[in-house]
């Protein structure tokens, strides 16, 4: 099946993972067939061109996550409400030259009166292994502590990641947040990886 088709499919809605302090995720997307291949090209191999659709997914998971949480619009109408993106290493910044999900963000809200979070708000605070070729509990303790958050406090946090796989990202984010005074957090991800049992 086509992008554009995956994209006017029903959302993939709620994702549920195992790790304590997950906190509730959205996707819209599965996290198979053209998303595999779109994704990481646009992240790794500067595709560029893919932000557009890219973004349209962003865009349908913001509008689906608002529906089901009626507290973000809330939020948004009091100012309460900030839109943080799951930070990057600093290897994978380097190495990149730029901050894809940012631009993947930015574009996808584009007209919208959302808050963004300047990239220093969420940040790694100590260096962390490569996740790739990691397991659930493998990448939980790889990432655990390793974040650091400011500028959130009394804020409801929405935050942001491309794919949703083990949960450990989000999870530690959440927890960055938590501690730095967000009131909550809701997250939500373009696609979510269907974690297979072995």
């Amino acid at each position: 099946m086509g992008f554009e088709r995956r994209l006017a499919q029903p959302a993939f809605g709620w994702v549920e993972r195992p790790l304590p302090g997950s906190p509730p995720c959205w996707a819209h997307l599965v996290y198979e067939g053209a998303v595999t291949r779109m994704l990481p090209a646009f992240k790794d191999d500067d595709r560029v061109d893919l932000l557009p659709p890219l973004a349209a997914a962003v865009r349908a998971a913001v509008e689906g996550v608002f529906d089901q949480k009626p507290a973000l619009e809330r939020a948004l109408h009091t100012g309460r409400l900030v839109v943080v993106c799951a930070p990057s290493t600093a290897a994978s910044v380097r190495l990149r030259g730029r901050l894809p999900l940012r631009d993947l963000v930015r574009r996808a809200l584009e007209g919208s009166s959302m808050q963004v979070a300047p990239p220093g708000a969420l940040r790694f605070g100590r260096a962390v292994r490569d996740q790739a070729g990691l397991g659930v509990t493998q990448r939980a303790r790889n990432l655990s502590g390793s974040m650091r958050a400011t500028d959130v406090q009394g804020r409801l946090c929405l935050l942001l990641d491309d794919v949703i796989t083990s949960g450990a990202t989000l999870t530690e984010a959440s927890r960055a947040l938590r501690v730095a005074g967000a009131d909550d957090v809701v997250a939500l991800t373009a696609a979510a990886a269907v974690l297979r049992r072995r």
